[in-house]
């Protein structure tokens, strides 16, 4: 929707909620975002590190956080052994599981995203209860529950049948 459309949504939606008083707009427009990744990390001694190496939706986050991350990690790997190609396969190897973790939850964040206009009709607790789950890391009853035990227990409440998984 354009910015206008969408604060005009959000403000009947959430109009109990806001008193009467209007939304403020952040310039948090929805967009398509492209995944990056990168089968190889480096080419001769040129690493790539942060958002150049890959990327995760803004919904995620963690940009700044990896690139500093990587970039301990090679500094670790480059203190460690003697030789650079020794040091970039070292480098590789301690960030590639956390990076294909991100990686797996930016993907899945970025398709809920793009289908959020299918969860529209869900009630605020359940439409939350989705959002916590969008990314695949907090995949049960039982791990939402751990980051959010309010939320866990409204979604509960509101499913006396039985808990989808």
């Amino acid at each position: 929707m354009p910015e206008a459309e969408s604060l005009a949504y959000c403000e009947r939606a959430f109009r109990d909620d806001l008193d009467g008083r209007p939304l403020l707009s952040n310039r948090s427009e929805w967009f398509r975002y492209a995944i990056v990744s990168n089968r190889r990390w480096h080419w001769r001694n040129l690493v790539l590190l942060g958002d150049a190496l890959r990327t995760g939706h803004p919904s995620v986050g963690s940009g700044t956080r990896l690139a500093m991350q990587d970039a301990i990690a090679l500094f670790e790997a480059c203190v460690a052994l003697p030789d650079v190609p020794a040091r970039l396969a070292e480098f590789e190897r301690r960030r590639r599981p956390g990076s294909d973790a991100l990686q797996n939850a930016a993907i899945k964040s970025t398709q809920w995203y793009e289908t959020v206009r299918t969860r529209l009709s869900l009630d605020p607790v359940s439409f939350a209860y989705d959002y916590l789950r969008r990314t695949g890391r907090a995949s049960t009853i039982r791990t939402c529950a751990l980051r959010d035990p309010a939320l866990a227990a409204a979604y509960e409440a509101l499913h006396p049948e039985g808990v989808p998984p």
